[in-house]
Parts: structure tokens; sequence; C-alpha cells
């Protein structure tokens, strides 16, 4: 009886050894080591292994932190795309909402015109009935015209009469029909008609250059005046008056012509005109060299410029004027230069009508008369004056 069960525990305990040894061997297998690795060998390898277990556990760790961060990301760019896909819709909507709306205009509305206002097309090409500039000021609600309280500008009765007509009344009084004595009559009123005899003629006077022959044989002559240098020429006056209507007020060579043809009964060629404007350069180098002195002896002196076309080049014409910081000692002096760009206005306007100057003698001509003329309206003279005495003093 001792004998069976010594072998049946013998038996179950070598049961036991094969089950533990098959599951050492898996979990060495599992583990990474040789299946007949030693229990010393386990034991040294154990602990480098469960350091490196470890370590990776805390790889693994970060990892899914990791994972966890980016997870969030993902789901907050999701809800910003959700929020785009909401927008783009929206604005899809409003596009075909705008595109139908486009439609329905284009139906019922004409194309517009292309202008200066609109477009790059210049002024010159505006079609008909489109303004060329357009005034920046708003409108102020009240009536055109002079307005309520401003000061009149009425033409004062001048004390230089040429001429008087008196008006008597009906020499029968409506009241009694007795004859009214004319001899008492007084003044009630006084008006003036102002106005410009016409025809305005030109006068025309004869120089005759006489010789007188002596007892002796010889004969003396006398001699022209030096402004008197050709069989027609024309007076000061008719210069002056040139100049001042091509200068200042801008009037073209052909206009010019005509005008005086039609007012006074001069027949004037536009080559008469750009020798009389040749000659006024001439006798205006006196007074131009006194403004460049002046302008340089100042301790200030303002300039501006513009440009010119002369023969079809772009030029500079150039102004100046001294003293521009006077406006800090004098509260009655502007502090802009308004007055230098003032004086380049009309040389635009020049060009405006003329197009261009056709040589460079042209050029220096206008510019020579248009700064004295210039100077003369800054200084309060009278522009047609200043050049009457100019042309006046240098055939003296």
């Amino acid at each position: 009886m001792k004998k069976n069960f010594n072998t049946g525990l013998g038996k179950s305990l070598e049961a036991d050894r094969v089950k533990l040894t098959r599951r050492r061997e898996q979990i060495l297998r599992e583990l990474g080591f040789h299946d007949e690795l030693d229990s010393t060998e386990l034991a040294e390898r154990l602990p480098v292994r469960t350091n490196a277990n470890r370590t990776l556990a805390k790889t693994i760790g970060e990892k899914d932190r990791e994972l966890a961060r980016m997870g969030l990301v993902l789901s907050a760019r999701e809800s910003g795309m959700k929020v785009k896909e909401a927008r783009i819709a929206d604005q899809a909507s409003r596009i075909a909402e705008l595109a139908s709306r486009v439609a329905e205009l284009e139906e019922g509305v004409k194309p517009v015109k292309k202008s200066s206002a609109n477009s790059s097309v210049p002024p010159s090409k505006n079609p008909i009935g489109i303004r060329h500039t357009q005034s920046r000021r708003k409108p102020s609600g009240r009536k055109t015209g002079g307005q309520e309280g401003h000061r009149g500008s009425t033409l004062p009765q001048s004390e230089n009469v040429t001429g008087t007509g008196r008006w008597y009344p009906a020499r029968a009084c409506p009241e009694c029909g007795k004859t009214l004595e004319m001899d008492s009559a007084s003044v009630r009123a006084t008006r003036q008609v102002v106005d410009i005899p016409l025809p305005v003629a030109a006068t025309v006077v004869n120089h005759m250059a006489m010789q007188v022959k002596c007892s002796c044989g010889h004969c003396r002559k006398g001699q022209f005046p030096q402004e008197v240098n050709a069989p027609v020429s024309f007076g000061p006056n008719i210069m002056a008056m040139t100049s001042y209507l091509s200068t200042y007020q801008n009037v073209p060579f052909k206009r010019l012509t005509h005008l005086f043809d039609t007012i006074f009964g001069l027949h004037i060629s536009e080559g008469s005109v750009s020798n009389m404007l040749k000659t006024m350069r001439k006798f205006s180098k006196t007074p131009y060299g006194m403004i460049r002195r002046k302008v340089a002896g100042g301790k200030v002196a303002r300039a501006d410029e513009t440009g010119i076309n002369v023969k079809g080049e772009n030029n500079w014409l150039w102004v100046f004027q001294n003293a521009v910081a006077a406006f800090l000692a004098d509260p009655a002096v502007p502090p802009t230069n308004n007055d230098s760009e003032k004086a380049l206005r009309p040389a635009k306007t020049k060009l405006k009508v003329s197009g261009c100057f056709r040589s460079d003698e042209g050029a220096e001509n206008y510019a020579t008369v248009a700064s004295v003329i210039q100077t003369a309206v800054k200084n309060g003279q009278n522009p047609f004056e200043v050049l009457r005495v100019i042309a006046t003093l240098a055939q003296i």
C-alpha cells in the first residue's frame, strides 16, 4: 500500500515538473530568451530586461500622451473645418443671390459709357454730354447770384464826361395846359451810358524825309527817326496791344490778326505779329534784367516750374519771387506759394490754346514779355500801360 502511494506521488511530481518546465520554456520564449537558459544566466538578464521594459513603458506613455494631444488638435481642426464649410455655404448662397441680381440689372440697364471719370479715357475723348470737369463743392442750397447782405459792386459814375444829353418834359403842363418856361429847368437826376466810339480807326502818320539843295550845289537830306525804319511800320500802341493780347490774354496769332482786321481795320499778318513779339522781347530786355537782379538780390526767393512744349519736346518754365518768409514778420503776407503757381497758370492756358511753341525764339519771346507782365500785375500796375511805355521809350 505504501509502495503504491509513493509510486503515484512520484508520477504526480514528474507531471508537475514537466508542466513547470514547459511553462518555464514558454516564458523564456516570450521574454526573448533561449529556452535552455539556466537559472544563473536568467537571473543576470532579468534586471536588464526589466529596465528595458520600464524605458519602453515610459516611451509608450509619452506616445500615448502625444496621441491624446494630437487627438485634441485634430478635434479642434475638425471644428474649424465645420465652421469654414458653413461659411463657404453661406458665401455660395450670397454669390448666387448677387449673380441673380447682376443678371436682372444687365437685362434692364444699358452698359455704362466709359469716360475720364470712370476709366483711363482722357478728357479729350469724353462722349458728348459728359462734363470734362466736376466741381468738388457741395450744393449749399442757396439761390444763384448775390446773397443777402453782400456788398454790391455798382459801376460808379465817371467825372470824365465826353458828351451830355438833356431831356425836357413836354412844353404844356398836363394839369393846367400852360406853356412851361424851359429856361428855368433844373437837373432832376443824372444817368450815364458808357460806350466805345466806333469805328476805332488807326491813325496813320506820314513821315517824309525832306532834302534841300544849297546854292553851292550840295544837297542836304533829312533823316527819318529811329523808329521809322520801314516803308510801313507799327507804332508802340499796336506793339503793346499785340504783346498784351498774345502773351497775357492768350489770343492765338490767327485770331489776333482777325481781331485787328475786324475792330481796327488793320491788315496785320501772322508774321508781323511774330516780328512784333520779337521786337517787344528786345525792348523788354532792360526791365527783364532788372527783374532778374531784383530776385537774385532778395533775401528769400520762391520758385515754381512747369513743363512747356517747344517744337514737340518738353522744356521747363520757371518763376521766381523773393521775400517768401516775410509772413513770419508781417501777418498780411500769405504763407503759401500760390503767387508763384498763379504766375505759371497763364503759360499752361497758352499751351492749351496754341498747343506748343514752334521755336525756341517764340518760347523766349513769351517768357520775357510774360515776366514783365506778371511783375506789373503783382505790383498793381496796368500791364498794357507798362508795355506801351516800354515800347515808347525803346524808340526814343
